[in-house]
């Protein structure tokens, strides 16, 4: 968790998951595109307010996970979630991102779970 996110309290319960495929599709290289594409699909996807609300940023495809999310309630873990894609990439992975990433918050108050889907989309 980053700094900034313990000072605020905000985002105790955010998460981010990174599905791996074996191999990556569409060669599993992403440049700086993509990954800007990433961070600003993200970040519109979490301002959303609706089970069928999605957003596409170049390659990647933002929705909610079905039956399970209709808005992220805490808006605040957007943060904490470009954190999480930034040690992702710095943490020895090197540009490869996989084609699946999942955004979760948990509410503190019920457990309640809430997922933003990413999907890579050759």
């Amino acid at each position: 968790m980053s700094d900034a996110c313990k000072a605020s309290g905000d985002c105790d319960e955010a998460c981010v998951t990174f599905i791996q495929s074996a191999p990556p599709p569409c060669g599993g290289d992403y440049d700086d595109v993509e990954l800007t594409d990433l961070q600003i699909g993200i970040g519109q996807q979490i301002t959303k307010d609706g089970l069928f609300e999605s957003f596409t940023s170049g390659h990647w495809h933002f929705s909610f996970v079905l039956g399970l999310t209709t808005a992220i309630p805490n808006r605040a873990v957007k943060g904490e979630y470009l954190t999480a894609l930034s040690q992702y990439l710095n943490d020895g992975f090197g540009d490869i991102l996989p084609a699946t990433i999942y955004f979760t918050e948990t509410e503190k108050a019920d457990g309640q779970k809430f997922f933003i889907q990413a999907t890579y989309v050759c």
